[in-house]
C-alpha cells in the first residue's frame, strides 16, 4: 500500500495462522459438503425405475437443481463482471482526470518542524531546506504549502466579501497557504494579477490569490472586479475586510482527484501564518514541491540526505514523485478494480466449467436416447438443437437474474458514489457479450459430441 494512502497503516498487518486455519477449514467443509451431497441424493434413486428406463446413470436427484446451480453461477459471474467493468471505467476516469496542474518532473515530500520551535525558527529551517534543494543540479523551482496538493485535507473559514450580495448562506471557501513561486513550480498560469512575493510577510498588507470558481461565485466571473475586491474572515457587520485580492488562477483540483470542481478556493501567503515577531508556537506543517528538469526519481535520495543534514530529527513524510503521490491517493479504486476483475474472472471460469460439466453429464446420460432418435431418422442438427435448447434456457435464466441483481447493485453503489451513476450504457452490454460468448464456447464441445454420436455404437453399448 503506498505511503500516501490512508490505508497504509490500516493494512500494514501480518498474516495470522488462525485466519489461515479458518480459511482452510472453511474450504475443506465446502468441498466435503458438495462432494457428499450427490452421494446422498444417489441413495434416493428408484432402482427399479432406473432399470426400467435403461438409464446408464445411477446418480439421482432432479435436473432442475443442476440447472439452477449453473444458472446461479452465470448470474453471479454477470454481476461480478458488470462490477469489474464499472470499477475499471471509474479507475480509468480517475487516472485521466485533468487536475489543472503539472505532475511530471516534480518531487514532493512533507515535514513538520513545529514541535518545540517558535515560528521564526520554523521559518528559518524551511528556508534552509529550500536553499539547499535549490542549489542542486536540475532543480528549477522549489516551493511549499501548508496542507499540500491531493492530500484529502481541506481547510476553510467563513469570509465576508465586500459588495457581495448573494443568498443568505454561509460563505466558506476552501483555502491553502503557499509560498512565493508555488504556482510557477506546479506550472499553473496566472490569469490576472501577480503571484506572492518575498514582500508578502506577516507585517505587510494581507493579500490573497483566488481561483476562477471564487471569481464566478462572488464576482459573477468579472476578473477585473475581483482584482479590486477585498474580503475578511468571519461573518457579520463587524468583520474587517483587510485582505486584498492580488491574483487569479484557473480552478484546479487541489484537494483530491475525486473532489467536485467548482468549489471556491483562495490561497494566502505562507509567511502570513506566522506572528509578526515570530514568537508564535502554532502548527506549521509544510508540503514541499520541487520542479526539476532531470529525472525526478534520482532527486529523491538527494533530498532525503539534504533534509537530514539540516535537521536529523525531522520526520520526512511521503517523499517521492508527484505522479506516485497521485497514484497512491487512488489506491482504493485500484484495489477494488483489481479485486473485482479477479473475482469476475474466477466466477466466469467456474460458470463455464459448470455449464460444460452439466452438458457433458447430460450427453453421457442420454447417449442411448440420442442413439435411438438418430436411428429413427433424427438429423444431427436436431440433436444439436436439443443441447442448444437446454443451454438457452439456463443462459436466459442466469442473464435475467444477473441483470436484475447487477442493476440493483449499481443503484446501491451510485448512492455511495454519484460518479458511478454516469457510467455509459455499453459497460453493461460488454460483460453480457463476454459471458454469452464463453458459455456458448463451453457448450460447443458437448453439443458437437452429442451430434457426432454413432447410433449403432450407442445402441450396442446398451
Amino acid at each position: 500500500v503506498p505511503a500516501t494512502n490512508s490505508l497504509h497503516d490500516v493494512l500494514a498487518v501480518q498474516l495470522d495462522w488462525r485466519v489461515i486455519a479458518l480459511c482452510a477449514v472453511a474450504g475443506g467443509l465446502t468441498s466435503l459438503i458438495f462432494t457428499v451431497a450427490p452421494a446422498i441424493l444417489s441413495m434416493r434413486t428408484d432402482l427399479i425405475e432406473g432399470l426400467r428406463s435403461e438409464s446408464r446413470s445411477v446418480i439421482g436427484g432432479s435436473g432442475r437443481l443442476r440447472n439452477f446451480l449453473v444458472a446461479g453461477e452465470i448470474a453471479l459471474s454477470l454481476v461480478l463482471l458488470t462490477g469489474a467493468a464499472v470499477f475499471s471505467w471509474r479507475l480509468y476516469q480517475l487516472r485521466n482526470t485533468k487536475l489543472g496542474f503539472a505532475t511530471d518532473h516534480i518531487v514532493t515530500f512533507g515535514v513538520d518542524a513545529s514541535p518545540g520551535k517558535s515560528g521564526a525558527q520554523v521559518r528559518n529551517e524551511y528556508a534552509s531546506i529550500v536553499d539547499a534543494i535549490r542549489r542542486q543540479p536540475g532543480v528549477y523551482r522549489v516551493a511549499y504549502a501548508a496542507d499540500g496538493l491531493i492530500t484529502g485535507d481541506t481547510m476553510g473559514d467563513s469570509i465576508t466579501v465586500t459588495g457581495y450580495r448573494g443568498a443568505n448562506e454561509e460563505a466558506n471557501p476552501d483555502q491553502e497557504w503557499v509560498t512565493p513561486g508555488f504556482f510557477s513550480t506546479i506550472r499553473v498560469p496566472l490569469l490576472a494579477g501577480r503571484e506572492f512575493s518575498e514582500q508578502d510577510t506577516a507585517t505587510s498588507q494581507r493579500v490573497a490569490i483566488v481561483d476562477e470558481a471564487f471569481v464566478q461565485y462572488y464576482y459573477g466571473g468579472d476578473i477585473g472586479k475581483a482584482l479590486r475586491g477585498v474580503f475578511g474572515f468571519g461573518l457579520g457587520d463587524r468583520v474587517k475586510p483587510d485582505i486584498q485580492i492580488v491574483g487569479v488562477i484557473p480552478t484546479i483540483r487541489a484537494t483530491s482527484v475525486t473532489s467536485v470542481p467548482g468549489v471556491p478556493f483562495l490561497y494566502l501567503p505562507y509567511d502570513q501564518t506566522y506572528s509578526p515577531d515570530g514568537s508564535d508556537r502554532r502548527h506549521h506543517s509544510a508540503s514541499f514541491y520541487i520542479s526539476t528538469t532531470s529525472d525526478p526519481g534520482r532527486l529523491v535520495s538527494t533530498v532525503r540526505s539534504l533534509v537530514r543534514e539540516i535537521d536529523r530529527s525531522l520526520p520526512i513524510m511521503g517523499l517521492g514523485t508527484m505522479e506516485d503521490h497521485i497514484s497512491g491517493t487512488i489506491f482504493e479504486q485500484q484495489m477494488v478494480s483489481t479485486l473485482s476483475i479477479v473475482m469476475g474472472g474466477l466466477a466466469l471460469l467456474l460458470a463455464a466449467i459448470g455449464l460444460y460439466s452439466l452438458l457433458a453429464f447430460v450427453v453421457t446420460q442420454r447417449t442411448h436416447e440420442i442413439g435411438i432418435r438418430m436411428a429413427l431418422g433424427a438429423h444431427r442438427r436436431h440433436v444439436f438443437g436439443l443441447v442448444a435448447k437446454r443451454v438457452g434456457g439456463i443462459l436466459l435464466a442466469g442473464l435475467g437474474a444477473g441483470s436484475l441483481a447487477g442493476w440493483a447493485g449499481l443503484r446501491f453503489l451510485a448512492s455511495r458514489d454519484a460518479s458511478l451513476a454516469h457510467a455509459p450504457a455499453w459497460l453493461f452490454g460488454v460483460p453480457g457479450v463476454v459471458l454469452v460468448g464463453l458459455m456458448l464456447l463451453a457448450a460447443a464441445l458437448p453439443a458437437r459430441r452429442a451430434a457426432a454420436i454413432d447410433p449403432m455404437q450407442a445402441l450396442r453399448s446398451e
